[in-house]
Formats: structure tokens, C-alpha cells, sequence
């Protein structure tokens, strides 16, 4: 059974207010890797399974990582 978490839980795992992640699934941001829509709506909450979200993140870190190695210029693969 998949755990599925709703945006309170996602902010606290990926380490902003639930409101960004709000902006973020609405504007599809950030631009250079745009956070994942929501796997399931209910009751006019947005879910998704915590593997997506800890893949997201993961991702994340190593763009952020490979930003401060390339001295803040974000290099494309």
C-alpha cells in the first residue's frame, strides 16, 4: 500500500510552506524542474504518494548540487 501525503506533509518534506507548493502546482514551478502535479484530488485537497515526492526531491538536491559545483550556472544535460 502506497503512503499518500497532502500538501502540509509535502511542504515539511521538501522544507517550504504549503503555499509554495500550492503556487508551485499551480504555475508548474520551479521553472528549471517543475514540481509533480498532484496524483489524486479529494475534496478539493491535492495527494501524492510520498515516493513521488522523495524521487522529486532527490532530483532537486542534485540540480541544486551540480548549481554550486558549475559556481551558480545551471548546466543542462
Amino acid at each position: 500500500i502506497e503512503l499518500w501525503i497532502g500538501s502540509d506533509d509535502v511542504a515539511r518534506r521538501v522544507g517550504v510552506e504549503a503555499s509554495t507548493i500550492r503556487g508551485w502546482v499551480a504555475r508548474s514551478c520551479p521553472k528549471a524542474h517543475p514540481f509533480p502535479a498532484p496524483e489524486a484530488r479529494y475534496r478539493g485537497r491535492n495527494y501524492w504518494q510520498k515516493k513521488t515526492i522523495d524521487r522529486w526531491k532527490a532530483e532537486q538536491r542534485r540540480l541544486d548540487e551540480e548549481y554550486r559545483a558549475n559556481s551558480g550556472n545551471l548546466r543542462r544535460q
